[in-house]
């Protein structure tokens, strides 16, 4: 999963307005630069992790939902685990595993 800025932006900038906040009150409450804000909103950069987990308590909306994450739910990753028999299960931890450490 790639970090689409352009998306981001729109998504951001679509929450601010919901708000009724300007990019300055938003910029303030999230400790930033307006300039820096605008920049997030037209793609042009990115926050650092810690500035969208602030975006996304200011909004009660998850970092998932900020970066267009599909949610467990829709696709119920562990239901697919749990129907899995113990062979397959060890199977895909041990892949796992192996994609975590290199």
């Amino acid at each position: 999963m790639t970090f689409d800025n352009i998306v981001f932006g729109k998504k951001l900038r679509a929450l601010r307005i919901s708000k009724s906040l300007s990019q300055t009150q938003l910029a303030k409450i999230l400790f930033l630069d307006r300039s820096t804000l605008s920049y997030y909103e037209v793609g042009k950069s990115r926050p650092r992790y810690e500035t969208l987990i602030r975006i996304s308590s200011v909004f009660n909306v998850s970092v998932d939902n900020l970066l267009n994450i599909p949610s467990c739910e829709k696709f119920d990753y562990i239901g697919h685990f749990i129907n899995l028999n113990a062979t397959e299960q060890i199977l895909l931890i041990e892949k796992l595993r192996s994609l975590i450490i290199e």
